[in-house]
């Protein structure tokens, strides 16, 4: 089992926003104007709850950057939001390998991706101590939702099943300011 060094690191998995089944193909879809609403919403929950992206593993599907772009990663270095094509529809278990890969001098990761895999990846870290967002994840992960992981890990390959505990979990339609179009 894997030791730690003390340091708390913090794993952020969001599901693009809401995006109709339209589009050329699956890979240009778009936001609807509800998902544009659901990102922005988002994006303010992440900025208010203080948290700072050291990097940034997105999906290059319209969608997905559509998303991130509404979110607002104002605070990352640009050379630190990444587009890799493995993240389009990734299995939970590649996007766990690509957070595994992460450098050492990440603390807090952001990763945008797509069902099932990025909620397979949240079922994956998360340890399943109860809070409040126990119940919200019984119905699934719909667009927009974003969870918040913290761990202790002295690197990122480490990372293991049920090591993150849940400190945050933002959802939409659980928001009582969020009035879908």
């Amino acid at each position: 089992m894997p030791t730690s060094s003390g340091i708390t690191r913090t794993l952020i998995l969001m599901r693009h926003a809401e995006s109709p089944m339209s589009g050329d193909t699956d890979f240009d879809r778009v936001l609807s104007a509800n998902g544009r609403d659901q990102a922005a919403l988002i994006g303010a929950q992440v900025f208010n709850a203080g948290l700072m992206m050291d990097a940034v593993l997105c999906s290059p599907a319209a969608r997905t950057r559509e998303t991130l772009d509404y979110l607002g990663m104002g605070n990352t270095p640009q050379e630190r939001i990444m587009f890799p094509q493995s993240l389009y529809n990734a299995s939970s278990g590649e996007i766990i390998h690509m957070i595994q890969k992460m450098d050492d001098d990440v603390q807090c990761l952001f990763v945008m991706a797509h069902n099932p895999g990025i909620f397979g990846a949240v079922q994956f870290v998360w340890n399943r101590k109860a809070t409040a967002a126990t119940d919200a994840l019984m119905m699934g992960y719909p667009p927009a939702s974003c969870a918040v992981l913290q761990m202790e890990l002295d690197h990122w390959h480490n990372l293991a099943p049920n090591s993150g505990t849940m400190s945050d979990l933002f959802m939409p339609d659980m928001m009582p300011d969020f009035k879908a179009m």
